[in-house]
């Protein structure tokens, strides 16, 4: 997922430094979620190591947060983001917001689980895998329904699908299908009949998907949001999501829309009502962060990603790594730069050691592939080499830099990339007299400057849209529509395909000498991984739990509920055994009661039986945490599930190799 335009908070300190630190300095404090290694490689994380104790400024407790009063309506929550243009079409989403509001709108067949993040049942109860494992079979709900109460069909799935490969659309995210029979030969325009594409309704309620090969991350993609199925009456009209309420078929329905304001109500028609505890939802766009701090104090606001720091609210900050990475890119399209060996020259000219600072950044990175479990090391570019640089340059036909075109960066506005691009234009100018401009732009701003593609260096911070490593080599296939360094491989493709293909180790490694290839062609130029920074009393908030790509279904959010001793009233006109909404406990002190609820919980969970042939739709939960602080536990090749609170933070500070 691309930067949604929120500034990282990776640089921002408790410690005074404002005048260093862009983001306090203008009174912003935000997340670090961006466009979605805590590798095992000890120089890294020795790096990292410093870092990593800044966190415990932001999680040591502060000044108490005065109980959240009752100004708001009963069971609505309200989260506040900052202004920012968005959509709610599948065709052309991809930022971090959109995934999120995405979890309250949609439902694809398969839904993140909100701890591990792995996929389980949504729109579909249950599916069957073939034993050659490339032929998925899904049955969909009886009672799936979009929220006007139409019936939602396997064909609306189908239809909504191959929207989104239609090659005219150019929908952002339309490679993440390419592991379907005939997908890539249809985007290209090669294979004209969407009925030869291997995606078929065979009845209502049961759609079959074939696959080229078998792909073990395929239910893992197949929980991202561009996969949602449309109402039928949208299909070949435009901007209909701003076109009246919008019809969709999660768990809320969209009520009203203004530039200030989104506004969701319980959607009745959804299959789990009964079990979606909110009644409303209220996203609220704010301009001053300074705002957003006084609503959160004063309970008008629950959850937010973006305010203004003060000590009041160190407690219900909630930090976390993100499966995330921030790096710049150079265009590979064009003379020079279309040269690995000028790529490569420039990169080793740079000092990374001002770079990647641990004093301005929590998890420095040589890498573009943050930490997961069973994958191989990667080295990238990790120190400054002034004499092999110039020797690559001279050998490219530009000695000393003679001869090169000037050199054009593009950031955004304030963000982290500022400093850096600043660091790469004095020591480019310095040692070759080439000219060097570093232009910022606000992100749509940006956005629209790298798709004319007139830049030579261009920064984003990408997170994760699933659990896997693929997620941040597949985008730059030729195929691919997110591919804005325009870098062409033929070699880099053959290994990506061949982890497409492959499974288990084979497949890691596969996935790790593609990474390896644009990290020694100094396609990427990594800068750091990111950490996740929310603002949530989670005393009051239930089912909202940190994980490593910072998404959090609205399905599961509920208000937490207190229940006192038995004759003892707990609230007004409440008594023995009456759950009270009301303020809790701060975050440090919960316990695992949501956890076991959740995991043990009889509603939610889809039926489904597994047979030798069937892959149960219920992915397995974690189990409950041991202790209040802790790391949950995490299955073999995923992504690691920590909440960073003080425990963690200690443990890394104390042993970097954690």
């Amino acid at each position: 997922m691309r930067s949604c335009g929120v500034r990282s908070l990776s640089d921002w300190r408790v410690s005074g430094r404002s005048d260093r630190t862009p983001y306090v300095r203008r009174g912003w404090a935000e997340s670090g979620a961006g466009r979605r290694r805590f590798r095992g490689v000890k120089a890294a994380r020795a790096r990292s190591a410093a870092g990593s104790v800044l966190l415990a400024a932001l999680c040591l407790g502060g000044p108490g947060l005065a109980a959240q009063t009752d100004t708001l309506a009963a069971d609505t929550l309200v989260v506040a983001y900052p202004p920012q243009q968005f959509s709610l079409d599948p065709l052309h989403t991809f930022s971090t917001t959109e995934a999120q509001l995405f979890t309250a709108v949609y439902e694809g067949l398969v839904a993140y689980d909100p701890i591990t993040l792995n996929p389980v049942a949504g729109q579909a109860e249950r599916w069957e895998i073939s034993r050659d494992r490339t032929t998925y079979t899904f049955h969909l709900r009886s009672d799936a329904r979009f929220s006007n109460g139409d019936p939602l069909r396997a064909e609306d799935f189908r239809a909504s699908w191959l929207r989104i490969l239609d090659p005219g659309a150019a929908a952002e995210y339309s490679f993440l299908f390419d592991v379907i029979k005939g997908v890539a030969e249809y985007r290209s325009g090669e294979l004209n009949d969407p009925k030869r594409v291997g995606i078929r309704a065979l009845s209502d309620k049961v759609l079959e998907v074939e696959l080229t090969e078998p792909a073990d991350h395929f239910l893992k993609v197949l929980a991202h949001h561009s996969f949602s199925a449309i109402h039928p009456g949208y299909l070949g009209a435009l901007n209909w999501d701003r076109a009246g309420q919008l019809i969709g078929n999660g768990p809320f329905r969209v009520s009203s829309w203004t530039d200030r304001e989104l506004v969701l109500e319980h959607n009745e028609y959804y299959w789990g009502s009964s079990q979606v505890e909110l009644e409303r939802l209220v996203v609220r766009f704010y301009d001053n962060p300074e705002e957003v701090t006084r609503a959160f104090l004063q309970g008008e606001i629950h959850w937010a990603n973006t305010w203004a720091p003060t000590g009041e609210l160190r407690p219900y900050v909630v930090a976390n790594p993100l499966f995330a990475t921030t790096y710049f890119y150079f265009r590979s399209d064009r003379e020079p730069f279309d040269d690995e060996r000028v790529r490569h020259g420039l990169a080793l000219l740079l000092p990374w050691d001002r770079i990647r600072d641990t004093s301005q950044m929590f998890f420095p990175s040589d890498v573009l592939v943050p930490d997961i479990a069973d994958y191989p090391e990667v080295v990238g570019i990790r120190d400054r080499d002034e004499r092999r640089g110039l020797k690559l340059l001279d050998q490219a036909g530009y000695g000393r830099g003679s001869g090169l075109p000037p050199i054009s960066i593009k950031v955004a506005a304030g963000s982290v990339a500022v400093p850096v691009a600043e660091v790469m234009r004095e020591t480019w100018e310095g040692l070759l007299g080439v000219e060097v401009s570093v232009q910022e732009f606000q992100y749509r701003d940006l956005l629209e400057e790298i798709r004319g593609g007139d830049f030579t260096l261009a920064h984003q911070t990408w997170v994760g849209d699933f659990a896997d490593p693929l997620t941040f080599l597949q985008m730059w296939m030729r195929s691919s529509n997110l591919n804005d360094a325009a870098y062409v491989s033929r070699q880099y493709d053959r290994a990506v395909q061949r982890a497409l293909r492959a499974a288990g180790p084979e497949r890691l490694q596969a996935l790790a000498q593609a990474e390896e290839m644009l990290l020694e062609e100094a396609v990427i130029l990594p800068i750091s991984h990111m950490v996740a920074f929310n603002l949530v009393n989670r005393g009051w908030i239930d089912g909202w739990y940190p994980n490593a790509l910072d998404i959090h279904p609205f399905r599961f959010i509920r208000f937490r509920a207190l229940q006192g001793p038995r004759g003892v009233a707990a609230a007004p006109g409440q008594f023995s055994g009456s759950l009270v909404r009301g303020a809790s406990p701060p975050a440090a002190n919960r316990s695992s009661s949501a956890v076991r609820r959740l995991r043990n919980s009889t509603p939610i969970p889809n039926s489904t039986t597994a047979t030798p042939n069937t892959t149960p739709a219920n992915s397995q939960r974690s189990p409950a945490a041991a202790s209040p602080i802790t790391t949950l536990p995490t299955i073999p090749g995923s992504l690691p599930t920590v909440e960073m609170t003080m425990n963690t933070v200690k443990r890394m500070r104390d042993n970097p190799a954690t």
